[in-house]
């Protein structure tokens, strides 16, 4: 094989790989509590689980570069002792993705993680493997991307993001049989990884994924062209969340919408008609009155 043979095959891998990869992740670690003289280990830490997260080919799709869904992983780490490899904090995942000829970005996860725990030595290759367990530092941050993506996905199309939860729920049910610390769902509503499982693959609550994909891609990627049917849209996208609400009272999922989009939600209908500022504060009241009343003066 000659010199420019090989070049070609080079470029074309590289190609591939820019093309594949799906997350557009950042991940920081905060010990600042942490009576710990040398920092260089987090930095490390940190480095390693961008890597995993940023090079891992989570799907077959193809993304360009500026298709890669951004999130963030903020990790707060409570105890760590660096030479035995155990560290424990708190992770929040964040994750947003653009609205269509605009420069604005929407919100599709706020999600706090209360009890992380895993082991990690810097001699350690973070590197995930379909269908089986992995570590538990690999198994959360694996499960912790599939869940992104299924998200953003179901925002593109009608139950896109299919794949990628049952993906989340299969690394759910493997880690849970090795690593209780992490897995366990005794107490199931504090369970945050439990809950976003049983919401995003629960048959009965479904239409929460077909509201998702309407307020987003019939809603907010329309209004630049046609605000007026785009507002229809993310309203009727609302009165299935209504009507969720009132067979599910506490879904978890629907109290993050509240949480996500709230602000939002507000700005878009503020110079809105009174029945229709009207119909999305009273759902939005009876999901997450707490919440709600933060911006019930966008609607006066």
């Amino acid at each position: 094989m000659n010199a420019i043979s090989r070049y070609f095959i080079c470029f074309l891998c590289w190609v591939n790989l820019s093309l594949a990869q799906e997350l557009n992740a950042k991940v920081r670690i905060d010990a600042s509590r942490l009576d710990y003289a040398d920092k260089g280990i987090f930095e490390e830490l940190a480095e390693k689980i961008q890597a995993l997260l940023n090079t891992t080919l989570w799907s077959v799709d193809a993304f360009l570069p500026e298709e890669r869904v951004a999130c963030t992983f903020q990790i707060i780490l409570q105890t760590a002792d660096p030479e035995q490899g155990n560290f424990q904090g708190t992770m929040q995942i964040t994750s947003s993705r653009p609205i269509y000829k605009t420069a604005y970005n929407t919100s599709m996860l706020i999600a706090l993680d209360e009890n992380i725990a895993f082991n990690y030595q810097s001699s350690d290759l973070l590197e995930y493997q379909d269908r089986r367990y992995n570590s538990p530092l690999v198994s959360i941050f694996a499960f912790y991307a599939f869940v992104v993506l299924g998200i953003d996905y179901d925002s593109f199309s009608e139950y896109g993001g299919t794949w990628a939860n049952q993906k989340a729920q299969e690394i759910f049910y493997l880690a849970r049989q090795q690593d209780s610390k992490n897995w366990d769902n005794t107490n199931q509503s504090k369970n945050i990884k439990f809950l976003l499982i049983e919401n995003l693959n629960q048959n009965s609550f479904s239409n929460f994924r077909l509201a998702w994909y309407q307020y987003h891609r019939l809603g907010l990627d329309q209004l630049f062209d046609n605000k007026t049917a785009a507002l229809k849209e993310i309203e009727q996208s609302i009165g299935m969340l209504k009507e969720l609400q009132t067979r599910v009272p506490f879904l978890y999922l629907l109290n993050q919408f509240v949480k996500i989009k709230g602000e939002e939600v507000f700005n878009l209908f503020k110079r809105e008609n009174r029945a229709s500022k009207d119909f999305v504060y009273q759902t939005f009241l009876s999901i997450d009155g707490t919440t709600t009343r933060k911006y019930e003066k966008n609607l006066r």
